[in-house]
């Protein structure tokens, strides 16, 4: 899954032009019984602070405030150059030795 509750995140794929770029927030993660017979069956769909428009397969055109999880790049910030993942865990383990 790309996101996680409440990532600012940026719609990179869709099927109208003017949805990509938005930014939106993931809300949670859903399952709408409209999308249950889409194009999107099997995937993971968040909902949306904001409205998009979308294509289903039979070409119904709905606007809706969900999006799949595919379409999502989350905006986060990088983790700081000098402290990575393994250094912390390192450093909480010789304090409790100490």
């Amino acid at each position: 899954m790309n996101c996680r509750v409440g990532d600012l995140a940026l719609v990179t794929r869709a099927t109208l032009p003017e949805n990509l770029g938005r930014m939106v927030t993931c809300l949670r993660v859903e399952r709408p019984k409209t999308l249950m017979h889409s194009s999107l069956d099997g995937e993971v769909i968040w909902r949306l602070d904001e409205t998009l428009t979308w294509y289903l397969a039979d070409g119904t055109q709905l606007k809706i405030p969900y999006a799949p999880d595919s379409a999502l790049l989350p905006i986060r910030p990088e983790p700081d150059e000098d402290e990575d993942e393994a250094s912390r865990s390192l450093e909480t383990v010789s304090h409790v030795w100490e």
